[in-house]
């Protein structure tokens, strides 16, 4: 009898981890033109985070500067279940937000009000404006404050329109999920994490700052730190979360 040949083999299980992927980068978000920047981005649907100047009041100066526009303050939800894990709006105005220091959230949509803050808009953004000008009427201009460690969960647009934000003061770490990795993971199945789509909430815990919630997720993701200045894009249909530092 001829000698059987005995094959052994060994493998290595490694645990599934997230992939949390450093968000492109612009250094100059003014000398990005609105064809560059839709070639490079807009088209691909990748998020991008630009440099700009770090000039801006600070977060006191900003409560004099418009006192007396409305925002609403929230709770806050690790888990992410609703829309950014907020609950429990309350109105509050930017003064008392800013004074207030057991505030850790506000959300002003739609501040018409004689706020002298002046923001210059990249060239990418002023098309981006004009061409949805119904857009701009309802929500522009739209603030955010937070206190730091305040954090906002994954969340989207209304009909998963393109977002952009400039930071005025601190810095904010801001992670994104793109359509098409939140779509065929999170919103099919029986039991889908999110719903609503197209104007995507989360229907389950997951925490976009969070490790263990991620590996657990096995997501893909892009995170910067945006500082005073900068700009950052999330394309369409895009999920972001944002947690001030």
């Amino acid at each position: 009898m001829g000698r059987r040949r005995v094959v052994w083999w060994a493998a290595l299980a490694l645990p599934i981890r997230a992939l949390v992927l450093d968000m492109p980068t612009e250094k100059d978000a003014h000398k990005l033109s609105a064809k560059k920047f839709r070639a490079r981005y807009a088209r691909k649907g990748l998020p991008v985070v630009m440099h700009g100047s770090e000039e801006g009041p600070t977060f006191d100066e900003l409560g004099e500067l418009c006192p007396d526009a409305t925002m609403e303050t929230y709770t806050l939800h690790p888990e992410g279940k609703g829309w950014a894990g907020f609950s429990d709006a309350t109105p509050i105005t930017v003064k008392e937000f800013v004074r207030d220091e057991t505030q850790k959230i506000g959300m002003g949509l739609d501040l018409k009000c004689a706020c002298d803050l002046e923001v210059i808009l990249p060239p990418f953004l002023r098309d981006d404006r004009h061409r949805f000008s119904e857009f701009q009427r309802k929500y522009w201009p739209s603030l955010v404050m937070g206190r730091k460690h305040a954090s906002a969960q994954m969340h989207g647009s209304d009909q998963m329109l393109p977002w952009w934000f400039r930071v005025v003061a601190g810095q904010v770490d801001v992670r994104v999920m793109t359509i098409e990795e939140w779509r065929p993971k999170f919103a099919t199945g029986p039991d889908p994490l999110i719903v609503n789509d197209p104007s995507p909430d989360f229907a389950g815990p997951f925490d976009a700052f969070d490790d263990d919630s991620l590996d657990v997720a096995n997501v893909t993701l892009y995170k910067t730190t945006a500082k005073a200045g900068d700009w950052v894009y999330a394309p369409v249909g895009a999920l972001r979360a944002t947690r001030i530092i």
